[in-house]
């Protein structure tokens, strides 16, 4: 299996388990440059304590949608699908993570992964890319897909209402689409000039992206309901947000 882990907090339990179960996978992290990121915490001593995985240096902006992206294009091979994941996540104890993926992903071209303590907003909204499979076809069709002024907002200036800034339009792109401008801002209220809204990227796959791409074809999607992986949000764990509610 094909995976791309956005680096971001490394928390070492994390690893610990992507790396005992990587053994024939082949398995990225994309992380950040820690002399020019404030909130890398990755070590260069993780590459000889998790040989299964394969560390690389990435971009520090376009939070996870730029890492996802730099990966699409550096590093996948184009034959085979994805797991994408966050790193600030809680895998069960002796649960092989991959395993449980390819066994659910069925024929689905997307799969979107949710734990229990997500139940709510697995039932509400497909929206969220902290876990999800996507198959090598829609993979190609995000590549050969050109975003560009007839079609996208992104390529053309606007005010942003969320991060309340003006924003300049981006080029035609492809993949998946990331905020250049956003070195690691994870809130609209402290939006860096120039910055697009903190979701923009999701807003892209979901809405602009996925209408282009069901224009000529059809694709199979589906949210699943599995506690092997608990999700935190940005970097708080999940015991402690049950306990600021």
């Amino acid at each position: 299996m094909n995976v791309c882990v956005a680096g971001w907090y490394y928390w070492p339990e994390v690893y610990k388990i992507l790396n005992k179960y990587a053994v024939g996978h082949s398995v990225y992290v994309i992380a950040n440059e820690p002399t020019t990121h404030y909130n890398s915490k990755f070590k260069e001593e993780y590459r000889d304590k998790y040989r299964n995985l394969r560390f690389v240096i990435g971009p520090n902006y376009g939070l996870d949608f730029g890492k996802y992206d730099y990966y699409l294009k550096n590093f996948w091979r184009g034959k085979e699908g994805v797991f994408f994941l966050h790193d600030d996540i809680v895998i069960q104890p002796d649960t092989d993570p991959f395993l449980v993926v390819k066994n659910s992903i069925k024929d689905n071209d997307l799969a979107f992964y949710f734990g229990f303590a997500y139940r709510q907003q697995c039932f509400g909204s497909y929206r969220h890319c902290r876990c999800l499979y996507i198959s090598a076809d829609y993979l190609h069709a995000m590549l050969e897909h050109r975003c560009m002024y007839s079609n996208c907002k992104e390529c053309k200036s606007y005010f942003n209402v969320k991060s309340k800034k003006h924003v300049q339009a981006m080029p035609p792109h492809t993949g998946f689409f990331f905020d250049p401008k956003n070195t690691g801002v994870t809130d609209n209220n402290k939006a860096l000039s120039g910055m697009r809204d903190i979701n923009v990227g999701v807003h892209h796959f979901f809405v602009t992206q996925w209408k282009a791409l069901r224009v000529n074809r059809e694709w199979k999607s589906e949210k699943i309901l599995n506690n092997f992986i608990t999700h935190a949000i940005r970097g708080v764990r999940p015991e402690v947000r049950e306990n600021l509610k």
